[in-house]
C-alpha cells in the first residue's frame, strides 16, 4: 500500500481505480459487499495519508472476475489466493 501512496504523491496528475476481488467461496452478495468495503477502506486510508478522494475510485468486484478458474469452487488454496486480489488501474487527468 505504501507503493501506491508514494506513486500518488509523486504523480499528482494520476487517478486510480481500486478494484477489489474475492475468491469463489461465500455467497455472491456477501463477497460483493465485502470486496466493496475493503476497496473503500483502502480509499479512506489514502485520503487519511493526503490523497484527494477525487483521485480514487473504489470498486468491489466480488467473485465476478476470477483470473484462475476453479470448477465448483473446489480447488487449492493457491487458486483461491490468485483470485483474492486488488487491481489498480492508473489514469492521467
Amino acid at each position: 500500500m505504501n507503493t501506491i501512496l508514494s506513486y500518488m504523491h509523486e504523480n499528482i496528475a494520476a487517478n486510480i481505480e481500486l478494484r477489489w476481488h474475492s475468491d469463489c467461496r461465500g455467497k455472491e452478495n456477501f463477497c460483493l459487499a465485502f470486496s466493496q468495503w475493503l476497496a473503500n477502506q483502502l480509499k479512506t486510508w489514502l485520503k487519511f495519508k493526503g490523497i484527494s478522494e477525487d483521485r480514487v475510485v473504489s470498486t468491489g468486484v466480488g467473485k465476478a472476475e476470477p483470473i484462475a478458474i476453479c470448477e465448483n469452487c473446489d480447488c487449492s488454496e493457491n487458486i483461491h489466493r490468485k483470485n483474492r486480489r486488488i487491481d489498480i488501474i492508473v489514469s492521467e487527468k
